[in-house]
């Protein structure tokens, strides 16, 4: 039984929902998804257990969904932790006490993935490596590397993805070391928050850098092509209508309309999304023509 865990809210949800559904069309595993909400409404948490429960009875397999509630913004006044909303929301620091949150379910190992990914591809390989980690492992993030950000350390990881042992974080108090971390740093440097904080309390000789196709955030074709899982990283997320239509977006567009598909009872299978994907990849052209030009007349950048 492979364990993933996801942080959201009634915003993300529908792009959570998106995530899963490709990871179902990606894997035959028997899966369980450890959904953590600050918010979440009747009408999304039903849509989630949907598309787990049709997978389920379709496929004759182990799956489950459990939904959590963690009311983060709540836990960081009772931790009296003086942190910002990022992108109006607190639910980002939901990652330092995920050991708290998820210990009556005795988990031993799990990966965390943002809302902001699909998968691509089989994501078995990635329980595979899972299985020799005994730490925490992530992928090196390269763009942060390059940048001058104050809290970077030289194996910089983007926490996006991350593979969890979870005795090691109990060993280690994790969600103790991030909060004494942050009452110790400068607040004001840091710079991708809790990704920084994660970063810098894991010790360099602990932390195992995995293959990027784990959390691909580069857009070449070949990083593309090579991906697991495709990371929407920054703001430009590809469900924002004036976003230009690079090859990452019509990936999560095809999966996305195979979503709403799927919801109104229409299974799309492999050849069918392709087809989508072609078909989407043939018009993009005049989409981002379309958007250049409204950029040219309202004077917005994509």
């Amino acid at each position: 039984m492979g364990n993933l865990i996801f942080c959201t809210n009634s915003r993300y949800a529908p792009h959570l929902a998106v995530l899963i559904y490709s990871i179902l069309c990606n894997s035959k595993l028997p899966l369980t998804f450890y959904v953590l909400y600050s918010s979440l409404d009747a009408p999304s948490e039903n849509t989630l257990r949907q598309i787990v429960e049709s997978f389920d009875s379709a496929q004759e397999r182990s799956l489950k969904i459990v939904f959590v509630k963690a009311d983060i913004e709540q836990i960081l006044k009772e931790k009296n932790l003086q942190l910002k909303p990022f992108r109006d929301s607190y639910d980002t620091y939901t990652r330092f006490f995920l050991t708290e949150l998820l210990k009556p379910y005795n988990l031993k190992k799990a990966i965390y993935l943002d809302v902001d990914m699909i998968c691509r591809q089989d994501i078995s390989v990635m329980f595979s490596a899972l299985d020799n980690i005994s730490t925490l492992g992530g992928v090196l993030d390269t763009v942060s590397l390059g940048l001058d950000y104050f809290y970077l350390t030289p194996t910089y990881v983007n926490v996006g993805m991350l593979m969890l042992d979870f005795d090691y974080l109990e060993r280690i108090n994790f969600a103790q070391r991030c909060v004494d971390f942050i009452n110790n740093c400068e607040i004001d440097k840091l710079t991708c928050n809790d990704q920084d904080v994660i970063n810098n309390i894991i010790p360099e000789e602990d932390l195992v850098l995995v293959d990027q196709s784990f959390n691909e955030y580069l857009h070449s074709k070949s990083a593309v092509k090579k991906a697991v899982i495709l990371h929407y990283t920054g703001p430009g997320k590809p469900w924002l209508k004036h976003i230009r239509w690079r090859l990452k977006k019509v990936c999560w567009l095809t999966y996305a309309l195979c979503t709403t598909a799927f919801l109104h009872g229409i299974k799309i299978g492999q050849t069918g999304r392709t087809v989508i994907f072609h078909f989407l990849s043939l018009i993009r052209g005049f989409v981002n023509l379309y958007l250049s030009l409204r950029e040219l007349i309202v004077g917005r950048k994509p």
